[in-house]
């Protein structure tokens, strides 16, 4: 029997590892690791980037759907399986647009927080750069 839940299953698998390494990241900055983190940084940008053009989700919905449909229709093949067929289909499309949606937001969010992080990670050196350079002036 298709599995209805299983490519959704596998993306949101996918962004909680993006959204650990993430939570690596924030460790390594509290903890003053600042090269560590801007390198963990440039991979988690690519990991969220090859997740955001990811979209074969809703079309891997859509072939379930019509897989059940065919399975469910009784009858004839004109009357029973194929309209079943299609409006499952159909469902499974508009079903993996909507988690398509809601996991790109949450993606949305995340490169926003990795965004911040970069900031966190850079505005220490600049401040100790120009601490260096009062120091010397001084």
């Amino acid at each position: 029997m298709a599995d209805l839940q299983k490519p959704i299953r596998q993306l949101q698998q996918q962004v909680g590892d993006a959204s650990r390494e993430v939570l690596r990241i924030e460790a390594h900055i509290r903890r003053g690791e600042l090269r560590a983190a801007s390198a963990r940084i440039d991979g988690v940008r690519r990991q969220l980037a090859g997740l955001k053009s990811h979209s074969d989700t809703a079309l891997q919905l859509a072939a379930v759907g019509a897989q059940l449909g065919l399975l469910s229709g009784g009858g004839s093949w004109l009357r029973g399986r194929i309209p079943a067929a299609l409006l499952c289909a159909a469902g499974g499309w508009m079903f993996g647009q909507s988690m398509l949606l809601d996991v790109e937001r949450e993606i949305d969010a995340l490169l926003d927080h990795v965004s911040y992080l970069e900031e966190q990670t850079a505005e220490p050196s600049d401040t100790e750069s120009s601490r260096a350079g009062s120091a010397a002036t001084e």
